[in-house]
């Protein structure tokens, strides 16, 4: 099948102005206003205040928020920057005190959003923007997935062999399998145990190819530096201490591309996967009508597009024209919301999965380039 690098095709037209696309601010949408009712909007209006905790920094999201407060004045968003464990605990902290003060929770931790879920801490609201939204991003009424991000291949471009790219994860194995002196200290990819993306993602590896052992055993023939954080590994990639990064969420690598750094991207031609940040609103929200009104923005047309001008690609089935999928030609799969994602959660299977890997990957966390704890993206 013929190898698509998204970055690496610079000089073809379709890939150009896809990167544009994805990296221009967006335009005005006055159709795709979140459809609130009038009454809920007045409501909301009248309680003037949404507070979101979100694990996405607030200075990345300002133009977000300075949208939404343009459409929805006098609506304030009182924005709290939280890690994704802080703000898995703050909401269960605050739901069990019965004291709410979260009006909606937004996480790229899959799995802890759906456990929140799960066990009460969301409140049912029925979206009248999914309509939009593929099958897999919407559960029970209550958690939405507000991206589709799907996690590719990220290189070097300035110092990996253009010959070198693997266009599928299969191909990924061979060429570390093939050239290991080459790429010894030279990969890059999420600790499993240090990231709870790391860890969603190579679960999800596993349910797509029966080679999964296959991949981890060249990652540990090749001594692959592992990384709790995603920025760490994308600033490593484009300073050139690694030259290629595995199972990357594109939204970094698209970020660090815009800022002129050396680093392109590859869409896995096999299957891609697909992560979303969750939203929901919390049981005890103070501002219900608020929330309504803020989540129906983001997953409307014109906060669709404000995300993608975040780099963060859009989930609505209606808004793939321009959107990194296009460049997907094999299978798309979105990491669907709903009890399955609890599976990694549970304590006994996380452990047989670190012995596993142990056995496998032995390593001095010490010696990697990020050996803090705790689960981060």
């Amino acid at each position: 099948m013929k190898r698509r690098s998204l970055l690496g095709m610079m000089a073809a037209t379709p890939a150009l102005a896809l990167l544009e696309n994805a990296c221009s601010p967006a335009a005005p949408h006055s159709q795709a206003y979140a459809r609130s009712s009038h009454h809920r909007l007045a409501e909301a209006r009248r309680e003037g205040v949404v507070t979101v905790y979100s694990a996405t920094e607030k200075t990345k999201m300002q133009p977000l928020i300075d949208d939404f407060q343009k459409a929805f004045a006098p609506i304030r968003v009182d924005y709290v920057n939280l890690h994704t464990i802080e703000l898995y605990r703050q909401i269960i902290k605050e739901g069990d005190a019965g004291a709410g003060h979260a009006d909606i929770a937004w996480s790229s931790a899959m799995d802890r959003q759906i456990k929140l879920v799960n066990d009460g801490y969301a409140r049912p609201y029925e979206s009248p923007e999914a309509r939009a939204l593929p099958e897999w991003a919407v559960w029970k009424r209550q958690a939405y997935g507000a991206t589709a991000e799907p996690i590719v291949f990220a290189y070097n471009k300035t110092l990996m062999a253009p010959a070198d790219l693997p266009s599928t994860h299969g191909a990924f194995v061979d060429l570390l399998t093939r050239k290991p002196d080459t790429y010894r200290r030279k990969v890059a990819t999420y600790d499993p145990l240090a990231s709870a993306a790391g860890y969603l993602f190579l679960s999800q590896d596993e349910q797509a190819t029966p080679d999964t052992d296959r991949l981890l055993h060249a990652l540990a023939d090749v001594d692959t530096q592992l990384y709790a954080a995603s920025q760490e590994m994308v600033s490593d990639l484009a300073a050139g201490k690694r030259l290629l990064a595995y199972n990357l969420i594109s939204s970094y690598v698209l970020e660090q591309a815009h800022a002129h750094s050396p680093i392109g991207l590859v869409v896995p031609q096999d299957y891609t996967l697909l992560m979303s940040r969750i939203a929901f609103i919390p049981r005890l929200a103070p501002h219900p009508n608020a929330a309504s009104v803020f989540l129906d923005y983001l997953l409307s047309k014109r906060g669709q597009s404000q995300l993608s001008a975040l780099f963060m690609n859009p989930v609505r089935t209606d808004m793939t024209q321009g959107s990194l999928l296009e460049t997907a030609h094999g299978e798309t799969r979105g990491i669907r919301l709903g009890p399955a994602l609890l599976v990694g959660l549970d304590k006994l299977k996380r452990q047989r999965f670190a012995e596993r890997w142990h056995e496998i990957f032995p390593y001095d966390a010490a010696t990697q380039p990020s050996s803090v704890t705790g689960e981060q993206v």
